[in-house]
């Protein structure tokens, strides 16, 4: 579905939070985030540490995702803001 169908009108900030590793075209939903946000407005994205799963546990149990999809800052930006938002960091 069409995030501008979704939301009827358009977006002052989107969030997403603890899912962006996991989205199979992360370009395409950056395009779409800019497609409903108001001119200068924000997209931000929360990840999970750049750590080993093993290092990030709760009550003794490692926490998703895998080790291997958590994204560092500096990717994530690659990946949102030079090719697609063309925002600044």
């Amino acid at each position: 579905m069409e995030l501008s169908r979704l939301l009827g009108a358009p977006a002052d900030h989107v969030l997403i939070a603890n899912i962006f590793h996991g989205v199979p075209d992360k370009t395409a939903l950056a395009r779409k985030v800019k497609m409903v946000l108001k001119p200068g407005d924000r997209f931000a994205v929360v990840n999970w540490h750049f750590l080993p799963r093993e290092e990030t546990t709760v009550l003794d149990q490692p926490r998703k995702p895998s080790s291997e999809l958590r994204m560092s800052p500096e990717r994530t930006r690659a990946v949102v803001e030079r090719p697609v938002l063309r925002w600044k960091p």
